[in-house]
């Protein structure tokens, strides 16, 4: 087994059962009872609570107690236990201490489809919604867990997770592009995906009570079944157990407490990982103790970070699942840092070192930079209003009637010119960071380039009424820098081991990302800019907003071209480049400092375009190899084709509705992912 989780020799012998438990149940009493007393506007006295539980007088603190802050404090204490046990289930299932709902794809699965209901459905049926919920969480569990082979026994760390940024990434476009199609509900959707129980009623109650019970019955039914996977699957078999009946229910488990808990109170980051971890700590990992246990400190930590949100922003409340993610994620970087150092290291030589080449390189260039000229060409014709080619010819050669030129020189052509300076700096900056990390699944959205330069923006975007050009590059290109400074700072541990930073990454961006959410949710003024922005979309460019991205891609692109040969030694080795004289700390850097150039750069222009800095690459070493003279600037054609059909096809499948670009990137790049992952060795 990769990575134990049945060591016992922490919790269980130090602290005595009966103690730990009594302590936790007083903590739990505890939130119980300040959930119940004190709120944003009204503090009940305590010891008026217990009165209005057994016979309340019909005044108005009474109502407020057994009305309002009574079925929420339940409901939080339910989907805490359950997320909490979801995630024990997950982990000794899949041997992986990094295995939790949110992270495994299953909590985004839910809401998408929750999402998708919230903002269409006419009525708000609590039964269909749960169903709904159900298959989301089945179906994006299942990827992941497919993709990263824990269902076979073959559980690997890194590839997991990753599988599960991916899976989560695809699920997350499409949810927004719900969001931007509905945009009479996207306010009320975003909070939603936030993660909150402050609407929860008795009839929220009566839909997650009968489930949580099933779900924690199974759990608690497979627990010593799951004692007996620990040991590994071949002593599994050979006592009379078949460790893919005991994943299958598991995962069934999983499902039922992940899918309705996220139906109720949205997806909750990170609870399912840290707690399991917490009840392994003071209970042991004897799953038939840790289930249980699991789900009292769940529900007690989601109790009281529902009080908690009560009173970050007072009067206003803030959502529990942005809590549970500032908690959970420096939990997760911990994890990080401490127990992964040299996982990761085979799985760029199985991918990048491979010499196969599709074609000549020759013939693939004589492919690729003409495609870009006939897709522009078609990109030009395509939009809410149709262009024909002789018209397109017309306007090339100054003979076009005003009206089509004014469309296609102030509206389309900066679009396409901004496609081809965005798609050409998002494919360069991949291949620069999968060089100097030496890891193929590095990404400017991997490491967390992408997710700091978005968070810049929206702040920008919520506290600053005119946000011109320059300010918001600016802004998105110091956001992208600081984050990747602090990603590299945090995975470094003599050394930066591909492993720690993609999982460092990981954890920043899921940090961005729900402040991102919060904000949104919180100052709407401008939630249609920011999410269009956010989903990454050439929609509204104009001349002038491509400026500073077409300054940044002309400097900085010929100079990543010159660090080429550089970058070939370094990727023989550290010391093979070494005793060639090349300074591999200040190239690094260097080549960190462009890649963060051009993909904040670009994030700030066009917004978060996803996955083209990982799909650019690797189609470009299986058309002219690993030689950095020729992958760069492939690389740089492929990216620039890809965000052509994006944008194209964003505009022109349902014109006039426009379906931002990325979501399309991340549809294509999504699954291209997951098939780079099934390729590498465990």
């Amino acid at each position: 087994m990769n990575l134990s989780l049945v060591n016992n020799s922490t919790g269980a012998s130090s602290v005595r059962l009966p103690v730990t438990l009594s302590v936790l149940l007083f903590l739990m009493l505890v939130a119980v009872v300040s959930s119940l007393s004190v709120g944003s506007f009204t503090n009940i006295n305590v010891s008026n609570v217990l009165g209005f539980l057994i016979a309340g007088d019909g005044s108005t603190e009474n109502l407020i107690v057994t009305s309002i802050r009574l079925p929420r404090t339940i409901a939080a204490g339910l989907i805490g236990g359950n997320l909490a046990v979801a995630g024990v289930l997950m982990q000794g299932a899949t041997r992986n201490p990094l295995a939790s709902p949110s992270i495994f794809g299953v909590s985004a699965g839910a809401s998408l489809v929750v999402a998708i209901w919230a903002a269409f459905s006419p009525a708000q049926n609590g039964l269909t919604l749960v169903t709904l919920a159900f298959v989301g969480a089945a179906i994006g569990g299942s990827v992941v867990l497919l993709a990263g082979g824990a269902l076979s026994g073959r559980s690997n760390v890194i590839r997991m997770a990753l599988a599960g940024v991916a899976v989560s990434a695809v699920l997350s476009a499409l949810t927004q592009g719900i969001v931007v199609l509905d945009e009479s509900s996207a306010d009320r959707v975003l909070f939603w995906l936030a993660g909150s129980v402050h609407n929860t009623d008795w009839s929220s109650i009566r839909t997650l009570l009968p489930r949580s019970i099933l779900g924690v019955a199974i759990a608690i039914g497979s627990a010593f079944f799951l004692n007996i996977l620990a040991l590994g699957d071949e002593l599994s078999s050979a006592l009379g157990r078949r460790p893919s009946q005991v994943r299958i229910a598991s995962f069934i488990a999983v499902i039922i407490l992940t899918g309705v808990s996220v139906a109720i109170a949205g997806p909750i980051s990170f609870l399912g990982l840290v707690v399991p971890h917490l009840a392994r700590k003071l209970f042991g990992a004897d799953h038939r103790v840790s289930v249980p246990m699991a789900f009292l400190l769940g529900g007690t930590l989601m109790i009281s970070a529902d009080v908690l949100s009560r009173f970050v922003d007072f009067p206003f409340e803030t959502p529990s699942g942005v809590l549970t993610a500032i908690v959970g994620a420096p939990f997760f970087l911990y994890l990080a840092r401490r127990q992964f150092s040299s996982v990761g290291a085979v799985v760029f030589n199985t991918i990048s070192s491979s010499t196969l080449t599709l074609t000549s390189p020759r013939k693939s260039f004589f492919t690729v930079f003409p495609a870009i000229a006939i897709f522009s060409l078609v990109s030009l014709g395509v939009g809410a209003v149709w262009i024909s080619p002789p018209e397109i010819l017309q306007w090339i050669s100054g003979t076009a009637e005003p009206h089509t030129t004014k469309i296609l020189y102030d509206f389309r052509a900066p679009r396409i010119v901004g496609a081809i300076f965005a798609g050409s700096a998002l494919a360069v900056s991949g291949v620069l960071i999968q060089s100097i990390i030496r890891n193929p699944l590095a990404a400017p959205e991997i490491i967390g380039i992408s997710g700091g330069a978005g968070l810049a923006a929206v702040l920008l975007f919520v506290f600053v009424s005119a946000v011109s050009t320059i300010m918001l590059t600016s802004v998105a290109f110091v956001g992208g820098a600081t984050t990747a400074g602090i990603v590299y700072l945090l995975a470094f541990r003599s050394g930066v081991s591909p492993t720690r930073l993609a999982l460092v990454g990981i954890a920043i961006t899921t940090i961005s990302a729900s402040f991102v959410t919060l904000l949104l949710a919180k100052f709407p003024q401008d939630l249609n800019v920011a999410l269009l922005w956010l989903a990454g979309s050439l929609w509204g460019r104009e001349w002038g907003d491509i400026i500073a991205l077409s300054i940044v891609a002309l400097v900085l692109l010929p100079i990543a071209v010159l660090l080429a040969a550089q970058l070939d030694v370094i990727a023989l080795g550290e010391h093979v480049a070494i005793g060639l004289g090349i300074r591999t700390e200040r190239l690094r850097l260097i080549t960190l400092v462009i890649a963060v150039g051009l993909a904040s750069t670009a994030v700030a222009t066009v917004g978060s375009i996803a996955f083209i800095g990982l799909m650019a690459p690797h189609a470009a070493r299986l058309l002219v190899g690993n030689r950095h003279i020729l992958l760069i600037p492939m690389a740089a054609g492929i990216g620039t084709v890809i965000l052509l059909i994006a944008d194209a096809v964003g505009r022109g499948l349902f014109a006039p509705t426009e379906i931002p670009a990325g979501i399309f990137t991340a549809l294509v790049g999504g699954p291209y992912f997951l098939f780079l992952l099934s390729r590498t060795k465990d």
